[in-house]
């Protein structure tokens, strides 16, 4: 009755962490209906970024307390 399907991840760094890379797997993923990850700060991964965790360890999203992360589909 009170289910949201919806994962919600706390502000805990190691949830983000292994969402994001769990996210990275699926943009390299052919069968994945991912192609790409909206990060914290307005920046895109795609599948033609190089080393897209190590892009990402370098954003300065870990000052903020909710940064929010999206895995897009081709259709939006």
């Amino acid at each position: 009755e009170h289910f949201q399907p919806f994962v919600l991840f706390t502000n805990y760094t190691r949830y983000v962490d292994e969402f994001v890379r769990w996210g990275c797997s699926q943009i390299l993923d052919p069968d994945s209906p991912y192609i790409a990850l909206s990060c914290a700060g307005g920046n895109w991964i795609t599948a033609e970024t190089e080393a897209p965790e190590e892009a990402i360890s370098d954003l300065a999203w870990k000052k903020h307390q909710m940064p929010a992360w999206h895995l897009i589909t081709a259709d939006g």
